[in-house]
């Protein structure tokens, strides 16, 4: 959905770094930073991402051990 909003200039300029050093929108930052605040997901967040070396990673905010990893491969 498009629509205009007017924005305190600091505000602007953080977004728009953060866009840029993410290498997204500045519609994504401004819309998951609302929700993020305002409608924050049950469990576990989960950031998509790829690595520098081109693979596909995930973070879950926290380390994932070889265990769990055994554990998951197991149940497969």
């Amino acid at each position: 959905m498009r629509t205009t909003i007017d924005l305190d200039p600091k505000v602007h300029r953080l977004a728009k770094a953060i866009a840029e050093r993410q290498n997204t929108t500045l519609s994504k930052v401004m819309s998951d930073a609302f929700l993020s605040i305002y409608a924050p997901l049950e469990g576990p967040k989960v950031k998509l991402g790829v690595s520098e070396a081109g693979f596909p990673t995930f973070d879950i905010g926290r380390p994932i051990s070889y265990k769990e990893v055994q554990d998951f491969l197991d149940e497969e």
